[in-house]
């Protein structure tokens, strides 16, 4: 899996910004490496059809599904219409989540925004992914 995640910050007013994300996720199996993995399951005789969606999930040439969560400033107020779930985190943040599935050699993308008011006016944004997430290249503009 290949992804890209953007994230554009724009002024309100005062300390109160407006962040559209766009996260995007390419399922980067080709038609090559999908036949090389169902030749070996018919070279080693692995017909039942349940092992064979296990083995080829496990090779990586099934769905791709990804439970994703956004941690953001306490008190972010999704826009309206937003695919994301709003879930209380601790006094610091709120959590943003939602599940994005993608077919092998297929891309999705989900789209959302939301407004923060930034403690203390600072201008930095920071961002972090996920220790051991590989494969994720993160825009900020």
């Amino acid at each position: 899996m290949q992804r890209t995640l953007s994230i554009k910050t724009e002024s309100i007013s005062g300390c109160t910004v407006h962040n559209t994300i766009k996260l995007t996720s390419d399922h980067a199996i080709t038609i090559d490496e999908t036949i090389k993995t169902r030749k070996l399951l018919y070279d080693f005789s692995i017909t039942d059809i349940k092992e064979q969606e296990r083995l080829l999930f496990i090779e990586g040439n099934g769905p791709n599904k990804q439970y994703i969560r956004f941690l953001v400033p306490r008190d972010s107020v999704l826009d309206p219409g937003s695919p994301l779930k709003a879930e209380s985190g601790t006094d610091n943040y709120t959590i943003f989540s939602t599940r994005q599935d993608t077919d092998p050699m297929k891309q999705s993308t989900l789209n959302f925004g939301y407004i923060s008011k930034i403690p203390n006016c600072t201008t930095d944004l920071n961002s972090y992914k996920q220790p051991g997430l590989v494969n994720m290249e993160v825009i900020k503009q």
